[in-house]
């Protein structure tokens, strides 16, 4: 019996059928989502699988997916999910984050940003549901 291998290819593409699916549930449809997949990890930290930059004022967003996705890919794939998920529903927060970053001071940053991703995961497992059940 032959091994199901998944290719770094299929990994690819199996990322960018979420997005593509996940982005017209949340209606995102005419933002402008770059995707990377570079072969080396995070360099701030190698637990990272993936990353994400917002420009609201232009509806674009560049996400990095690192090889720890990879990993989870080959694995996991409720993780595997959840993660591409959770960087799409940093554009629903952003801009409330942004807001708020304004307004802290120094010594709240690090709450707001808990808060920040708490957020993001709540609003990410709920459409993981939403998606999953579509």
């Amino acid at each position: 019996m032959a091994k199901n291998k998944k290719t770094f290819n299929d990994y690819k593409k199996a990322t960018m059928d979420i997005i593509r699916e996940v982005r017209s549930l949340i209606l995102l449809n005419h933002w402008n989502i770059d995707v990377d997949f570079p072969k080396e990890d995070c360099e701030e930290k190698k637990t990272v699988a993936a990353k994400i930059e917002i420009q609201n004022k232009y509806l674009s967003a560049d996400i990095t997916f690192y090889p720890i996705l990879y990993g989870f890919y080959k694995t996991d794939d409720l993780q595997f999910a959840k993660i591409i998920i959770h960087e799409l529903s940093h554009i629903i927060t952003e801009p409330l984050y942004l807001e708020g970053f304004k307004a802290t001071s120094k010594a709240t940053e690090e709450y707001l940003e808990t808060i920040r991703e708490q957020t993001t995961e709540q609003i990410a497992s709920i459409i993981y549901i939403l998606w999953k059940t579509k």
